[in-house]
């Protein structure tokens, strides 16, 4: 992806909800706790595996807080195009969400915003979204943490 479909040309809301995502979200809601608990598993394997790994920051999750994992983003400081096209050749899905900041999208800029947020810079330049969802299974898993891990000696 380019990015592209971040860098907004118009500011607007749409609050509205159809009857049938409503009743899909309704029918899913008993199966959330059981689907978070899923993806922080599938984060806590991740985490470990990651910890001695130089060439990248795994999440943070602060004592006394959790964090859902709706996508595990991890830091890759200095080789990040590298590692994107890695994972995409070792066939692992990925995503680079919000590549570019709000306030240089068209819409935001003709409202005067703009202006220089280095550490946001910084770290839209450097994070990456590894799968966590529920429906990867133990195979899924290892495979991704194998892909991932292996990438270390490269570059």
């Amino acid at each position: 992806t380019t990015g592209e479909e971040y860098m907004y040309e118009t500011i607007g809301y749409n609050y509205r909800m159809t009857n049938i995502a409503g009743a899909m979200g309704l029918a899913q809601l008993p199966h959330l706790d059981a689907w978070n608990e899923v993806r922080r598993a599938h984060a806590a394997q991740f985490t470990a595996a990651f910890a001695t790994l130089e060439w990248m920051l795994p999440p943070v999750e602060p004592a006394g807080y959790y964090h859902v994992y709706n996508q595990y983003t991890i830091r890759v400081p200095d080789r990040r195009q590298l590692f994107l096209a890695y994972l995409a050749e070792h066939r692992i899905g990925h995503r680079v969400y919000y590549p570019h900041l709000v306030p240089h999208s068209p819409a935001y800029r003709r409202l005067g915003f703009g202006g220089s947020y280095p550490v946001a810079e910084q770290l839209a330049a450097q994070v990456v979204s590894l799968p966590v969802h529920p429906a990867l299974n133990g195979e899924d898993v290892e495979r991704v943490l194998d892909v991932v891990t292996r990438f270390g000696g490269r570059g």
